[in-house]
């Protein structure tokens, strides 16, 4: 074969080579509608909130008013201590906030952070009855797309967001989670 035969033969082999890498990348990917939720979920996890209100106030809201079992509180030093409450299948730390650590205040849209803890519960009579008997308002829950949920969104105090979810005849897998909204930049 000639010198110029093989630059013939090189440039249609490279052409052909770009032709189907173009075909290629034109078709979609067949897992191109699928979705990270595999990636995303845990079936358990250990959340923290930080606070600076009284701890009593914080601990009152979560385990009375709420329902969560107090478990032990972990001494961290410098007079700090980390509360654990049983949420579910898993465990809600609550622990003062850090000293000379600027924390933005404001929903889930307002900052980035862990801005959203969602809590799943069965009977909404019960848990408005609970808000009640500790001197706040009776939650005002919504229906939530025609599922038969309800949902309402109040503020812990010391004033981040808590959203409360009713799940009528739900499974004890239901009432387990904690969902977590995380606002990112």
């Amino acid at each position: 074969m000639s010198r110029y035969g093989r630059r013939g033969m090189l440039a249609l082999l490279a052409l052909g080579t770009l032709a189907s890498g173009a075909a290629v990348s034109q078709a979609p990917a067949p897992d191109a509608h699928a979705t990270t939720a595999r990636v995303l979920w845990q079936p358990s996890m250990n959340v923290f909130r930080r606070f600076e209100v009284p701890a009593e106030r914080m601990y009152e809201f979560y385990g009375g008013v709420l329902g969560f079992k107090q478990l032990s509180t972990l001494n961290v030093g410098n007079g700090g201590g980390v509360a654990r409450f049983q949420a579910g299948a898993q465990e809600l730390k609550l622990t003062r906030r850090v000293p000379n650590r600027s924390y933005e205040s404001g929903g889930v849209r307002a900052a980035t952070g862990l801005r959203l803890l969602t809590f799943y519960f069965a009977d909404e009579r019960e848990l408005g009855a609970r808000f009640v008997e500790h001197g706040l308002p009776a939650p005002e829950f919504t229906d939530y797309a025609r599922e038969g949920r309800r949902t309402a969104l109040v503020k812990d105090p010391d004033g981040q967001d808590v959203e409360l979810v009713i799940v009528p005849g739900a499974t004890d897998e239901q009432l387990a989670r904690i969902e977590v909204g995380l606002t990112v930049a």
